[in-house]
């Protein structure tokens, strides 16, 4: 007896012999289409992220780069300071202050350049994954040059001021000013050497090789 064939079997039939000679066709014409899309998709998606690394890159040279040399620079100033105050409380030491002396004449004012208005502690926050402390240090430092700053000028005011009468308040006054700055800029120098202890670590840490702008750095690096 022949085997009772329905439509439904004829049904399924029909679809399982048309899928298998699409999936013979789609399959190959699918694979040939999008495995060279996909790859383009990948070489895309990894060379934009290729592409924003080294982006980024160039930014955190540009940055460090900027502000190493900064420190640099500032250190070199506050070396040159410390020379400076040495000088200037001898030459002090030998007013005797009973009298009024020309103090501006004898000892001479002092003169600073202004390089804590030239960073932004807040700038540099996208590094504190690898050097934590690099904002803090660089606060540090801010506070340290602008009280540096506040102390040359109570300084520079004192020397020019006139008394005709005793004069030694006035001569303790400007002693006072120079062993403030000299103690100032003694903590902004080790300061500064942590902000660069922490810039050369971020340095190796992402590999890059940052640049010196600016006048060069050799006589301080010791530090």
């Amino acid at each position: 007896m022949a085997p009772l064939i329905t439509t439904n079997t004829l049904t399924w039939h029909n679809i399982f012999a048309t899928w298998q000679g699409w999936s013979d066709l789609v399959i190959p014409t699918l694979g040939a289409v999008c495995i060279p899309l996909l790859i383009l998709f990948l070489t895309w998606f990894f060379g934009s992220v290729r592409a924003e690394k080294i982006k980024q890159n160039k930014e955190d040279i540009e940055k460090l780069s900027y502000l190493r040399s900064l420190m640099y620079y500032t250190l070199s100033n506050l070396l040159v300071l410390q020379k400076l105050l040495k000088r200037k409380q001898t030459l002090l030491a030998r007013c005797c202050g009973m009298y009024y002396e020309n103090y501006e004449e004898k000892v001479g004012s002092i003169r600073i350049k202004d390089t804590y208005s030239q960073f932004e502690p807040q700038q540099y926050v996208n590094f504190l994954e690898i050097a934590p402390n690099l904002v803090m240090y660089l606060l540090d430092v801010k506070k340290s040059l602008i009280a540096i700053f506040l102390s040359v000028e109570s300084y520079n005011q004192n020397i020019t001021k006139r008394t005709i009468v005793d004069a030694r308040p006035l001569l303790q006054q400007i002693e006072q000013d120079l062993i403030n700055v000299s103690l100032q800029t003694d903590c902004c120098i080790a300061e500064i050497k942590k902000v660069l202890q922490a810039i050369r670590l971020i340095e190796v840490q992402k590999n890059l090789k940052l640049v010196q702008i600016g006048s060069d750095s050799r006589n301080v690096k010791k530090f």
